[in-house]
């Protein structure tokens, strides 16, 4: 299946209980990479609001909106 993406870049924070596993960032100027319950896995940040991801990928856009109630906005 192909990956979907739109160009609107979404802050998309990410659920603690949907993260399995952190791990480092393989670049310099990235904060985490965390995989997610369902397999899937994307750079996060943190603020004083929560996790996030500044991210364009619809499918993980959905997946995050669907588990409930996770705020998305555009950056």
């Amino acid at each position: 299946m192909p990956y979907r993406y739109t160009d609107d870049v979404v802050k998309l924070y990410i659920p603690v209980s949907v993260i399995k596993d952190y791990h480092d960032h393989p670049e310099p100027y990235g904060d985490r990479m965390v995989t997610l319950i369902n397999g899937m896995y994307t750079d996060v940040y943190e603020d004083e609001q929560g996790i996030f991801t500044l991210t364009n990928d619809l499918d993980l856009v959905e997946y995050i909106k669907s588990i409930g109630g996770v705020h998305a906005r555009k950056r």
